[in-house]
């Protein structure tokens, strides 16, 4: 699980490193990447749209393998977006692909 989550971080340097690039080089970067389509779900505090200066921490709930697949409402089984499936609010962002 370290070792995933490593390389998770690892990959979100080097996207966000990938940005810092001229306009040009990062149009031709983002143009050969493969693109596919995330489903997901998201999460908004009930704070969320009161204060358009607010800033909320931000969680990226990863479920585990008996989970997977097209079916979103599977995520809802374990973990936070089970709480919050069951009415629990949280003063955070949550994205759950």
């Amino acid at each position: 699980m370290k070792n995933l989550i490593f390389h998770f971080i690892l990959f979100c340097f080097a996207m966000a490193s990938s940005l810092n690039l001229r306009s040009q080089s990062a149009e031709k970067h983002f143009s050969a990447m493969l693109q596919t389509e995330v489903n997901y779900l998201l999460y908004l505090p009930q704070t969320y749209n009161a204060d358009k200066l607010a800033k909320f921490p931000l969680i990226l709930f990863l479920h585990g393998s008996g989970e997977s697949g097209s079916d979103l409402n599977m995520i809802n089984k374990n973990g936070i977006t089970k709480l919050i499936a069951e009415g629990k609010d949280f003063p955070f962002i949550i994205v759950s692909p």
